[in-house]
């Protein structure tokens, strides 16, 4: 899962520096709304990575809480309901 966070950042971050490449040789209104876009992009790459943190932590979690369940040999027993 780590790899397509990535791939997402990896995206997003070089659709920025397009935009913020075509904001610097444009001039006026355009150039005010393409970094508004760059800028955006930017906000975008912040939450993804919240999002992967988030994920991180909830799979830490998630497999922290198996291998309590497999080590007290509880596993047997949700297996037979």
């Amino acid at each position: 899962m780590k790899e397509q966070f990535q791939f997402l950042k990896d995206s997003l971050t070089l659709t920025k520096k397009s935009l913020e490449t075509v904001a610097n040789s444009t001039g006026g209104e355009i150039s005010l709304l393409v970094t508004s876009c760059a800028d955006t992009l930017q906000a975008n790459i912040t939450y993804v990575n919240a999002l992967e943190l988030q994920a991180q932590t909830y799979l830490a979690e998630r497999n922290r809480l198996l291998t309590f369940i497999n080590n007290k040999g509880l596993l047997q027993e949700l297996n037979k309901k």
